[in-house]
């Protein structure tokens, strides 16, 4: 039943109207299921989503910040944590750093292991935590569906650096239903053993800015420390 909802609503609501009507109670609620169940995630993330991703995320616009992380902070390991179609594991991979992705899509896994990068499905509103650690875990756009579980998933496996990315409030993008300001990610993710570096992360925003990287990259971009 709840799969016809997601279809009928995806066929007789044009996409526009959905980005301006999600924050409705009944809308966010349909959307935090979609995280929850494999099917009804294939529905929004499926090959037409993935194609326009790729036509978006283009090495130029987003390779510049993978380059930045491990440049800077010289990671061994790495995780992307809800990796989509895996084009920032490519970078990394190609620089020679141990790199793992975990992703729930069908179509997302399918594409990243055609590329022979190492994913494994993983659901991040459940309880479990990622399956491996590793020196930095970032991921990209993918909070506003979890908040708290997503947050200690993502602390518990890093052990050094953490870079996430967020929607703020109003900001457009596919199935963001819990949109806040940066202050309720710092607020999240403190207690659990890291600090904001405020200044780096105003400094990697400016950067990204001037290069030109995808604007997200920019406004939602938070960069935390592991406590000594």
């Amino acid at each position: 039943m709840l799969l016809k909802a997601v279809r009928l609503y995806k066929a007789i609501v044009p996409d526009r109207v959905r980005r301006c009507v999600r924050q409705l109670p009944g809308l966010k609620h349909l959307h935090r299921r979609v995280g929850q169940n494999v099917e009804l995630h294939d529905e929004i993330y499926n090959e037409a989503f993935y194609a326009e991703v790729g036509a978006l995320e283009t090495p130029e616009r987003i390779w510049p910040l993978l380059d930045r992380m491990i440049d800077e902070f010289s990671p061994n390991s790495i995780i992307d944590a809800g990796c989509g179609n895996g084009t920032y594991m490519r970078r990394a991979q190609e620089r020679g750093i141990e790199v793992h992705g975990v992703e729930l899509s069908t179509v997302g896994l399918n594409i990243c292991r055609e590329h022979g990068l190492d994913v494994q499905p993983h659901d991040l509103t459940d309880e479990s935590l990622l399956p491996w650690s590793a020196d930095l875990v970032y991921s990209i756009e993918v909070a506003e569906r979890f908040a708290k579980n997503y947050v200690r998933k993502l602390t518990t496996a890093a052990r050094h650096h953490c870079v996430p990315t967020a929607a703020l409030p109003g900001q457009d993008g596919t199935n963001h239903v819990n949109c806040q300001p940066n202050q309720y990610w710092i607020d999240l993710v403190q207690p659990h053993g890291f600090t904001f570096d405020r200044e780096t992360t105003e400094r990697w925003r400016q950067l990204n800015r001037d290069q030109d990287l995808l604007p997200w990259l920019s406004r939602g971009l938070m960069i935390y420390h592991r406590n000594p």
